[in-house]
């Protein structure tokens, strides 16, 4: 793989993470031996959890995928526990395939005490894509308000 193969244009963190400008981290069978030091790269790197949101949210698992991102292998990036300890949560979970699920009161909580330029990473962390997480977001606000206006109103 060379350097024309990976995403274009580069993320703004990119040109601060520990492997910028290298492509030897990029392989399509690794020995045991590489992947250890790929993964002391990514432990040190000031950009990890970055690097991970972006592969959580532009990787697709039917696509070629790099090799380590954030000192997770692409197999290790599918696991929820492997996840969470880079992120430091108990909050993200798979992104799901075309399927309806309940938002967790957690949910609620982490999109409502959040801003419109948290919903790229909030989706990353909930498994979401950002659509949802902003209508999300907007519903609570919506209904927040709604219950704000029926106290004001009982209270006069």
């Amino acid at each position: 793989m060379t350097t024309t193969d990976l995403p274009t244009p580069r993320p703004r963190w990119w040109a601060d993470a520990a492997c910028a400008g290298d492509t030897t981290w990029i392989q399509d069978r690794p020995t045991d031996a590489e992947i250890e030091l790929m993964r002391r790269a990514c432990t040190a790197c000031p950009v990890r959890v970055d690097c991970l949101l972006d592969a959580l949210a532009t990787e697709r698992p039917t696509e070629k995928r790099v090799t380590m991102r954030a000192g997770l292998t692409a197999e290790e990036r599918g696991n929820p526990d492997a996840v969470n300890s880079v992120l430091g949560t108990s909050t993200w979970k798979p992104r799901q395939k075309k399927m309806q699920w309940e938002w967790t009161p957690e949910d609620d909580e982490l999109i409502a005490g959040s801003s419109s330029r948290d919903d790229e990473m909030n989706a990353a962390r909930l498994g979401r894509t950002t659509r949802a997480v902003a209508q999300r977001r907007v519903r609570l606000a919506r209904l927040a308000r709604a219950a704000r206006l029926e106290q004001e109103a009982a209270a006069s």
